[in-house]
């Protein structure tokens, strides 16, 4: 056990990382040891003396300071009260006051509006890696929620389906509420159907060139089948035990037709018990409330689990997602963590939510044991699939840094290169502190407990055992964190070519164990990383930075648009000027003026965007479309055709996709090898290009619309007009514009990463596996002696095909026809949304020059808000000084 005090060394624990090294027998363990075997009868004197030294377990992120960004500023939140509560003022007023005109009414409906802070759009962080690897106590340090997700070292992944967890819903009382979603009724038989065909391929087909390799893991998939089976159906008779359930899916794979019937029978029955779950909407739906993680999972383990508790039917196979709601979470109130399952799983259906979730994501992390994640091949392959299509948006998580660290490790890292400064005197000074116990051991031997000098003896060694522990802590972390450093130095120099150009590979270092300790986990280890020292801070700052923009725009469409218009709105309602009929129609005209030039530049920017994916895309894979080919058709010559029957067909009933000792790629993403380079290549420019033609096309629009100010304030008609007022509220519409172009943006842009998803990485989308699904119904189909060949045949043939027919030309024309369509929707959305923004503004106009009210009841209202105007815009002034203030003197802004 640590006994330590409190360390005074500053480390920043994120700093790095790199290979573990362990052979030399000065481990850390092994010197923490070496005192307490000395002595046995001093631990039970001892740990009084020492409990006062021992981490409490109450370290909590709220330690730890906000990034120096305006979202977070304290200030920041003041401004944005002091607004709520001058809006406040504003509706008591309203309240107080009798008069039920449309107006008023309306302006009581708008003050309600303006109380209220927009919350900003979440981002959504998705962790992937390995099973084990460590992402669900990832989650838990993240959180700062102990046992938030399931982690547990039981030899298999934790996590059988895509976890969601997220800041607290508007209104939960409750510190957790789950939501456990669960696939609907097609899905459940295509799950089903798969499953059995996986039965099927180990019990039926032969085994020809199979390895011992091969044969463990399609025994365990078949395994997989009957468990799926069992756990769902036991509670009928064809599934009531590991024997019976045996007997019955053999009998199932006998013929299609009865395979087709038994499945249809199996959905029915899974209907009618999750019927108690159907929701309105049609999807199968249950929730839960805890106040405590412990409580939560006790409600969430009987369906997420692979055994119920009373032995009955359990539907962990069919869960689609669980999604859990936190408060209090600093990271999960910014944003959205998704724990999906290990990439690896050998389950297709899980694989497929994984990437469909992928899909979603705003940034990826990539989590690995720090102990190989240099030469990780998943960390190496997660990057080549996701760096470029996620823009860069990606990190490397090193986990269980606190692993392996002994001398050995620091000599090679020394030999390396690194500077572990003062690790030779601190490995001094603890020897030495470890002969001073001794001697001072051997001297209390000399007396019985309970005598003066006994006690002062024992007192004096855990003094000494307590620096010397502080010794060992500093000595090691010094260790740790230089690996990380030498990790992260070549974690950026072997993988940073998967990012794009002139961007680097963020990667961070993590202890969670040792997190833990200090959020109150049983102690186990013999050194003690500081909290700064287990990296989990430095990354928290680091999500925290993701959350940062979306949260500071959040509050400054309420200062700068819903506030600012809602003022702009009262001062046009009370200095409302009559305007005969034909000088308003003038002015009219001047508001909507901007509706033909903003549809003639939204068309113009759809016809260049779209012109952009011909010209610096489709032209550039069009141009290479003969080396794809050939690249293709050399994997069938040199690859496929060295495979073995089996392997081969167990592939094509797979549309391309198996796993296989022999060969675990897919068909698909070997094939589009070289289209998907020639993507990786032109993506970031042609990304950057669509983004600065959004950029122009938005400041047209913007600039159109304030040519209204400009046009009125020189027309002579409008000289007796509140028309400040009316700019006033303009800018707050303008302002709002801005960022719902850029959401719109930023929609668009993932809808491209899909796309370039689907076009690199095979799945259920896959363009290129749907262009070669004509060659696989063919190997499909075909049975008997010569398939290996004929099969061959088949995908020669078809992969050689030219001209239109060609798969590559079919994976072309996806591409081009979905970015198109994209592009389109894009500008149909922002279209209406800028029309709807256009219509408040002229309803503003309107305002401006209505008719005023002969309504006496209206009068009181008038005075009330011209006396409110008064101290409210000086509030607002205030506002917006202050937060000029905090965006300047704040690093990130």
């Amino acid at each position: 056990m640590v006994r330590a005090g409190k360390q005074s060394h500053g480390t920043n624990g994120a700093a790095g990382m790199s290979q573990s090294q362990q052979s030399e027998p000065e481990s850390a363990a092994q010197q923490a040891t070496e005192i307490k075997t000395e002595d046995e009868d001093s631990k039970d004197d001892d740990d009084d003396d020492s409990s006062a030294d021992e981490d409490d377990g109450d370290y909590d992120e709220s330690r730890e300071p906000y990034p120096d960004h305006a979202a977070f500023d304290p200030e920041t939140d003041q401004v944005t009260s002091s607004l709520v509560s001058e809006a406040q003022v504003a509706f008591d007023v309203l309240a107080e006051i009798t008069c039920d005109t449309p107006d008023v009414c309306e302006l009581r409906e708008k003050a309600k509006e303006a109380k209220a802070v927009p919350d900003h759009k979440r981002h959504i962080v998705g962790l992937l890696g390995d099973a084990g690897e460590g992402k669900s106590s990832l989650i838990n340090s993240l959180s700062d929620c102990p046992r938030l997700a399931k982690a547990l070292q039981i030899g298999k992944a934790c996590t059988s389906t895509v976890m969601e967890y997220q800041g607290a819903a508007p209104g939960q009382t409750t510190d957790l509420y789950a939501t456990i979603e669960v696939y609907d009724l097609p899905k459940i038989g295509s799950i089903l159907s798969l499953a059995l065909a996986d039965w099927a391929y180990f019990y039926t087909d032969k085994r020809e060139g199979w390895s011992q390799d091969d044969l463990e893991y399609y025994s365990n998939k078949a395994s997989t089948c009957r468990s799926m089976f069992r756990a769902i159906f036991n509670d009928i008779a064809n599934f009531e035990t590991d024997e019976i359930a045996t007997e019955s899916l053999h009998r199932f794979i006998e013929r299609f037709t009865t395979e087709e019937k038994e499945i249809k029978l199996l959905v029915k029955h899974a209907a009618k018990s999750l019927k108690p779950m159907l929701q309105p909407d049609g999807r199968y739906v249950v929730t839960f409330v805890a106040e405590d993680a412990d409580e939560l999972w006790a409600e969430i383990d009987p369906y997420v689990s692979e055994r119920s508790p009373d032995g009955g039917p359990t539907i962990w196979p069919l869960v689609k997602k669980v999604t859990i709601t936190v408060k209090g979470s600093r990271v999960l109130d910014g944003v959205t963590l998704v724990d999906m399952p290990g990439i690896s799983d050998t389950n297709q259906t899980r694989v497929n939510t994984t990437l469909q979730h992928i899909r979603i994501c705003d940034h990826l992390f990539i989590v690995a044991g720090a102990k190989r994640v240099i030469i990780s091949p998943a960390v190496n392959s997660l990057l080549q699939k996701f760096a470029m299509g996620f823009g860069g948006r990606i990190t490397v998580v090193a986990t269980r840094t606190d692993e392996g660290v002994d001398h050995a490790c620091a000599m090679a890292l020394q030999a390396a290169g690194m500077d572990i400064k003062n690790y030779g005197e601190l490995k001094a000074s603890s020897e030495l502190k470890t002969k001073h116990i001794r001697a001072l051991e051997r001297k209390r031997r000399r007396h019985r407990r309970g005598e003066e000098e006994y006690t002062k003896l024992s007192g004096q060694i855990s003094a000494i055992d307590a620096d010397r522990q502080n010794d060992e802590n500093t000595r090691w972390e010094l260790v740790v964190i230089a690996r990380n450093q030498y990790m992260v130095q070549n974690l950026e120099s072997e993988r940073g070519h998967h990012m794009p150009a002139g961007m680097k590979l963020m990667v961070f270092c993590v202890s969670n164990r040792h997190y833990g300790i200090h959020k109150g986990a049983p102690d186990k280890d013999n050194f003690l990383l500081s909290p700064e020292g287990t990296g989990i801070p430095a990354l928290r700052q680091h999500v925290l930075l993701f959350a940062a923009s979306r949260i500071l725009e959040a509050k400054e469409a309420y200062i700068n648009h819903r506030f600012k218009v809602w003022l702009g709105g009262l001062r046009l309602w009370t200095s409302a000027k009559t305007v005969q009929n034909k000088q308003r129609a003038a002015l009219h005209e001047i508001v909507q003026r901007p509706r033909g030039i903003i549809d003639a530049r939204l068309a113009e920017y759809q016809g260049s965007a779209q012109d952009q994916v011909d010209r610096k895309v489709i032209s550039v894979l069009e141009e290479d479309r003969d080396s794809f080919t050939i690249h293709a058709a050399s994997v069938v010559k040199h690859k496929i055709k060295m495979l073995p029957y089996q392997t081969i067909r167990a592939f094509a009933k797979r549309d391309g996709k198996f796993n296989s000792s022999i060969m675990a790629d897919s068909w698909n993403e070997l094939f589009a090898e070289e289209s998907t380079l020639s993507l990786e290549k032109l993506w970031h420019p042609f990304v950057s290009d669509q983004e600065s033609e959004a950029t122009k096309m938005e400041e047209a629009v913007i600039d159109s619309l304030q040519e209204i100010s400009e046009r009125l304030e020189d027309a002579p008609a409008a000289v007796s007009l509140p028309v400040h007022a009316f700019n006033e509220a303009l800018d707050g519409h303008l302002a709002a514009m801005r960022q719902m172009m850029r959401e719109h943006e930023e929609d668009l842009q993932q809808e491209n990463r899909k796309i370039y998803m689907d076009a690199t990485i095979d799945g259920p989308d896959n363009y290129f596996a749907r262009a070669m699904k004509t060659a696989y119904a063919q190997c499909q189909d075909d049975f008997g002696d010569g398939f290996k060949a004929r099969c061959i045949g088949y995908l020669s043939n078809h992969i050689d095909i030219g001209g239109h027919y060609s798969p590559f030309a079919a994976l072309n024309q996806s591409v081009r026809t979905d970015m198109k369509k994209a592009i389109k929707a894009h500008t149909t959305a922002l279209k209406k949304d800028i029309k709807s923004y256009h219509a408040l503004i002229d309803k503003d106009f309107e305002t401006m020059t209505r008719k005023k009210s002969s309504n006496k009841s209206e009068v009181p209202v008038q005075t009330a808000i011209k006396n409110y105007l008064k101290h409210a815009t000086a509030t607002y002034e205030e506002a917006i000084a202050k937060m000029k203030a905090i965006k300047a003197r704040t690093t990130e802004t």
